[in-house]
């Protein structure tokens, strides 16, 4: 930008020229809303994130609950329940923008226990592999899968719990339905899981 201005002094005039180089305004992108499955993950921001401005630039997203990197640019986010993510960029001269994109978390080809809010059992219907997550097992008793016809075909205990987590396989006992039984210490849930 060029800018020039003139000073009176007397009898003559003195022009004075300044030579402004400002930097177009930064501009941001935190991505396109978008739509998962529970357990997926996404990538959040765009290609790129920030452009103008001027130098380096400086990125937080909030919330940083599922983000591997809350500081970068392009955060990889696994959320467990919808959720709003806000970016805040600053550049080189503080200049500061914010921008925000919507993760939804969608439960299709998985069945939402309502066992301590968080429980996930998965794929429903399966072809015989199960993924049972406990968000709090320390509440969990026993684990027992049963056929329609009531023969008890594998339990499990507190102890085949690795971190809340539990891999079943069902092959073995061939396609049907079957009945996964839950006991807590106050409660017992039942839910049906179809082997195709």
């Amino acid at each position: 930008m060029l800018l020039a201005y003139c000073l009176c002094q007397g009898s003559y005039a003195q022009v004075h020229t300044v030579v402004l180089n400002q930097q177009p305004q930064m501009s941001i992108q935190a991505g396109e809303d978008v739509s998962i499955i529970s357990g997926e993950r996404v990538r959040l921001g765009g290609n790129p994130t920030a452009s103008a401005g001027y130098g380096n630039y400086i990125y937080l997203w909030e919330p940083a609950l599922g983000l591997d990197d809350p500081t970068s640019s392009n955060p990889m986010a696994s959320p467990t329940t919808s959720t709003n993510y806000v970016i805040t960029t600053i550049d080189g001269n503080n200049c500061q923008q914010v921008d925000e994109v919507f993760v939804e978390v969608r439960a299709n080809s998985r069945l939402d226990l309502e066992l301590n809010n968080q429980t996930l059992l998965f794929p429903n219907p399966t072809q015989g592999l199960i993924h049972i997550e406990l968000t709090h097992p320390e509440l969990v008793d026993q684990i027992v899968v049963t056929s329609v016809l009531g023969q008890k075909n594998q339990i499990i205990n507190p102890e085949d719990f690795i971190w809340g987590k539990i891999d079943l396989d069902l092959r073995p006992f061939g396609k049907g339905l079957y009945l996964i039984t839950i006991r807590q210490k106050n409660k017992t849930e039942f839910k049906r899981v179809l082997v195709n």
